[in-house]
């Protein structure tokens, strides 16, 4: 009997951390919907919309400014309605990387 409580906590722990793994991390990647802005001085700046899937839980969005460095990005959370137009420009070229 106390071996059937080891094994069935045992299955329910994992199945739960695979589960929060997968809904939770960022182990699913973000991918680029639209490049909204790209940076009138720093061509390697631009803010993007990205979308991550969560199969049939839905989707999770955000808009990030990405600066591109040598081997990684540098990736932030971006209010658009706090961007300078001076710094700024608009492009709007859709991207879909989610392929839907």
């Amino acid at each position: 009997m106390k071996k059937k409580i080891i094994i069935i906590s045992s299955i329910t722990l994992i199945i739960t951390f695979i589960v929060y793994i997968s809904y939770f991390s960022d182990i699913r990647e973000w991918r680029t919907q639209n490049i909204i802005y790209k940076n009138i001085f720093v061509k390697d700046k631009r803010i993007e919309f990205q979308v991550k899937s969560h199969g049939k839980f839905g989707y999770t969005s955000r808009i990030v400014k990405i600066e591109s460095r040598f081997l990684i990005d540098k990736i932030d959370l971006i209010d658009t309605t706090t961007i300078d137009p001076t710094k700024w420009r608009r492009v709007d070229i859709f991207i879909n990387e989610m392929g839907k």
